[in-house]
């Protein structure tokens, strides 16, 4: 590290000249002067200036990716604990990345076909779809009927028509990442290595944070900060006002999976397999737990239990404060999909090509539902029916 440099002050003096002698000048006297009373004032009332009230710890029902602002996974719904069989299908055409969103009845999801669409919940026909500018892996969050979702940059789109009301372009660079709106700004990362403050009225940058490495992580929100990962391996956290940085560390190999913060704990793996628990205000690590593959899963966190994927063809479920493993569950293939939390009940995908239901407490095996393809992206449940994207092209809802 270089030297450290101290400032120093200096002092100029002013030089007398010795062969100038001081003489005594006789001053006058001046004359007194009526010097007028001070009129007392009154002492100005004291003014409360309001305090900012934080953002709440955890916002549930959301309809985004992970079901809140702080990436929890964790859901209020009725579980779909016993499965009855298929309520319907629907063929999208090519491989389904996106995470369906379900909001008052409609499912939102985006597919490489380039098409985001709104489909009827209860019978799976297509309401509307809109052609967008590349494949969309990101999952949209829909805010006063207002879908935004992104690509290759970032769309609003109304949900009633399926009309674009405006883009921003983010330039040759993909959003991969899924955005999340607080108070008419929307907030996502990108291809390129920026994290964008975009205000959702006009659609103009609010601020732009540039990182190291591209952002398929989605931004998490807590206390006023965002967090964020990186490609490069790095985690920041971000003044959700300002887009000033306010800590960064790095961890071991790239970050594809997006943060999940609780009770003032962040937790989030890397692609060395590493699994973090880290304390959101300074990102002081807490403990770790290594995994044999790489962690692409986003982290799911329900009544003191974090839950997570591997590659190494597991789900793991640790204890939130020390990591412990209470139980782990090994599917037929890598875990990319982030497990959600229901009721008592996570759901995730395995690229077996299969939907699992498996007891939040315990471990055991409730269901699995077998597609044509690997299921990457997240479930969603909402009445009483579990709808998810596979890689076969189809979206499924099942019962």
């Amino acid at each position: 590290a270089p030297p450290l440099v101290t400032a120093t002050t200096v002092v100029i003096a002013q030089v007398v000249d010795p062969t100038v002698v001081a003489t005594n000048t006789p001053t006058a006297t001046p004359e007194p002067t009526n010097t007028p009373t001070a009129v007392p004032t009154e002492t100005p009332l004291p003014t409360n200036t309001p305090t900012p009230e934080p953002l709440p710890d955890v916002v549930e029902d959301v309809p985004m990716h992970r079901g809140n602002w702080q990436r929890t996974g964790a859901y209020e719904a009725t579980a779909v604990s016993t499965l009855t069989g298929l309520k319907w299908q629907f063929d999208t055409g090519n491989e389904v990345h996106s995470s369906p969103i379900v909001h008052n009845g409609i499912v939102y999801f985006g597919n490489d076909d380039w098409n985001f669409f709104a489909i009827n919940g209860e019978t799976g026909g297509e309401l509307w779809r809109q052609q967008l500018k590349g494949p969309i892996f990101s999952s949209p969050v829909i805010v006063d009927d207002v879908a935004y979702v992104g690509n290759r940059g970032l769309h609003a789109i109304d949900i009633t028509t399926g009309e674009i009301l405006w883009h921003f372009d983010s330039g040759f660079a993909k959003i991969r990442s899924s955005p999340v709106v607080i108070d008419a700004t929307l907030y996502v990362g990108a291809d390129n290595g920026h994290v964008y403050a975009i205000d959702t009225t006009t659609g103009e940058t609010v601020w732009d944070f540039g990182g190291k490495g591209g952002f398929l992580s989605s931004p998490a929100i807590y206390h006023d900060t965002l967090y964020i990962g990186s490609e490069g391996a790095y985690l920041y956290a971000i003044d959700l006002a300002t887009g000033e940085e306010q800590w960064q560390i790095q961890l071991v190999r790239g970050i594809y999976a997006t943060p999940s913060v609780r009770d003032g704990n962040l937790y989030i793996g890397d692609l060395d397999g590493t699994f973090y628990a880290l304390e959101a205000a300074t990102g002081q690590e807490l403990w770790q737990m290594k995994t044999s593959k790489s962690i692409v899963s986003s982290a799911g966190i329900d009544d003191g239990t974090v839950y997570f994927g591997s590659l190494d063809h597991h789900l793991y479920a640790l204890d939130a404060q020390t990591g412990d493993i209470q139980w782990q569950f090994e599917t037929n293939h890598e875990v990319y999909s982030s497990p959600i939390i229901v009721d008592g009940v996570v759901y995730f995908g395995s690229d077996d090509g299969s939907l699992y239901a498996i007891n939040s407490q315990t471990g055991e095996h409730l269901w699995h539902y077998e597609t044509g393809g690997f299921v990457g992206s997240s479930a969603a449940v909402a009445n009483e029916t579990v709808y998810f994207g596979s890689y076969d092209g189809t979206v499924y809802a099942v019962h």
